[in-house]
């Protein structure tokens, strides 16, 4: 919630503040930059799972020991939660298809790692 703000800031010192069009150029560009972090918060890359939009390191697949996706038939969205260390992490959303993340999750977890996919029937 503190992007939005600090973005709102940034162009609002650059509309404001800024002496010539060099510097606004520059100062809404920042406001940009901090936009973009608004909206890249998580993925999932070939080994590690990150979780939001300032975590370099993100968490390794190598060490997730189970990962439960549930669909919600509302939205279409999908929840990924995932337990590493016996201790469970936060639910992430995906608009991917379960399918697609499942087979991500069944071929980049490691050996012996359980993959739960839990649907609901009406």
């Amino acid at each position: 919630m503190i992007y939005p703000f600090l973005m709102g800031v940034v162009i609002w010192v650059a509309v404001t503040q800024a002496i010539d069009v060099d510097q606004r150029i520059r100062t809404i560009l920042a406001g940009l930059i901090l936009l973009s972090f608004v909206l890249d918060k998580k993925g999932l890359t070939e080994d590690r799972l990150i979780l939001n939009s300032l975590d370099l390191k993100g968490i390794p697949l190598i060490e997730i020991d189970r990962v439960v996706l549930v669909e919600d038939e509302l939205t279409q969205l999908v929840k990924v939660n995932y337990f590493r260390k016996d201790r469970r992490g936060p639910v992430l959303l995906f608009d991917e298809t379960i399918t697609e993340l499942a087979i991500f999750f069944s071929t980049h977890l490691k050996e012996g790692s359980k993959l739960e996919i839990v649907t609901t029937e009406d």
